[in-house]
């Protein structure tokens, strides 16, 4: 059992009533039991579960590692609509990514959202329920032209994800630890030709996922899942 907890700074912590209704009504733990926290930045502990009048509080016990982030893999995701984008942070964040950032494209349909704090708790809990001691950076909404200005193709491992692309080389994930990895996915209306061209001339390669045109909301999910498989073979 692993919960999230930000900014720990005492060995005693009281929980939010979210929390504690999880711990003890969802998850059905007891005052005694042993739990695993995390605090999002690679440290795991120890604790047990402690009443404190009507509140419920964790005491650390031990620290019991300090993880090493495995993937450096920054994935560009185009906002989709609805709750698509959802099931994109959810099963990255399982797969380990590292950092996300909405995209803004020419095509993207939703340019304003207000569910930036809903992406970051839906991070926090996958990382939970995967056991994962990083939780990732959902970073705010950016437009594309300012995320591909900010990159370096010559330090950087950066891939944009086509039907046409060319096939993707796994040899360029030996030793990433040194390096960023970005991975851009497109639209429900993919990246324009303008949009590709402007990504082309600073050296984003352009990479196939296969032989059959891909749904927005899978090709995030398939491209990081490919890429975290790559190392660890490397590994």
């Amino acid at each position: 059992m692993t919960i999230y907890i930000e900014n720990i700074d005492n060995t005693e912590i009281v929980l939010d009533k979210e929390r504690a209704h999880y711990l003890l009504n969802v998850m059905r733990c007891n005052i005694g039991d042993k739990i695993e926290i995390i605090d999002g930045k690679g440290k795991r502990y120890l604790a047990v579960i402690k009443s404190k009048g009507n509140l419920v509080a964790v005491s650390l016990m031990d620290t019991i590692s300090v993880d090493i982030h495995p993937y450096p893999t920054i994935l560009c995701q185009s906002i989709i609509k609805g709750a698509n984008m959802d099931l994109i942070i959810r099963q990255t964040t399982e797969l380990g990514v590292k950092e996300i950032y909405p995209l803004i494209t020419q095509r993207t349909i939703v340019r304003e959202t207000s569910r930036l704090k809903r992406w970051k708790r839906i991070a926090e809990e996958s990382s939970e329920q995967s056991g994962r001691s990083y939780i990732p950076i959902i970073h705010e909404p950016v437009k594309l032209n300012e995320i591909v200005r900010g990159i370096d193709t010559q330090k950087d491992i950066c891939l944009v994800f086509q039907k046409n692309g060319s096939r993707l080389n796994p040899s360029v994930f030996k030793n990433p630890v040194s390096k960023r990895i970005f991975l851009f996915i497109g639209p429900e209306g993919d990246f324009t030709v303008e949009e590709l061209r402007m990504m082309s001339d600073v050296g984003i390669k352009s990479i196939s996922l296969g032989r059959f045109v891909l749904r927005a909301d899978t090709a995030g999910i398939i491209a990081v899942a490919l890429v975290h498989h790559y190392i660890d073979d490397y590994e």
